[in-house]
């Protein structure tokens, strides 16, 4: 255990997700954001034994991609990236992407796959009696789905919480 005794090792997030890798899979949530609806397609945990490769595909939705444990590679469309520990990225509808785990070290990564569409908007949006917030909702919503549908492929790091976008 590279001189770590059993008891200072953290135990792993997800490790009922490893007996049923698919257990949170086909969720059905829906809920709305601002103008858009928001719909939870899966939810899964996957598990890249060392070396393994995904060769490139690509998603009809927005993916977010989340490593809890180990490292690798993700290539998005032709820029490859180093994956880690606490590393998320999102691949967003039709980008091509490649994923590899190092080859002497697994890596675990945690998958939503989520659609998201715009919604017609309410007769009375924007009237005095609307729901209390909805406004800075909506417009919260617009500029975050703008942001995303300008970036075509990045990495967010969780830890440092800024975008690195070829």
């Amino acid at each position: 255990m590279n001189g770590q005794t059993r008891s200072s090792v953290r135990p792993y997030a997800f490790e009922l997700m490893l007996d049923n890798p698919q257990a949170l899979d086909r969720l059905d949530v829906e809920f709305r954001w601002g103008s858009y609806g928001i719909r939870i397609q899966k939810f899964h945990h996957t598990t890249f034994q060392a070396g393994k490769m995904i060769q490139f595909h690509k998603h009809s939705n927005f993916e977010f991609h989340f490593i809890p444990r180990g490292k690798g590679k993700v290539i998005l469309g032709n820029d490859p990236f180093p994956l880690h520990e606490g590393l998320m990225y999102l691949t967003g509808p039709g980008v091509m992407h490649y994923q590899e785990a190092d080859p002497f070290e697994a890596m675990d990564e945690l998958c939503l796959h989520i659609d998201i569409e715009r919604l017609e908007e309410s007769p009375h949006a924007g009237e005095a009696g609307e729901d209390w917030g909805a406004r800075w909702e909506r417009a919260e919503a617009d500029a975050c789905i703008r942001r995303w549908s300008r970036f075509q492929r990045g990495l967010w790091r969780i830890s440092t919480a800024r975008w690195i976008a070829s």
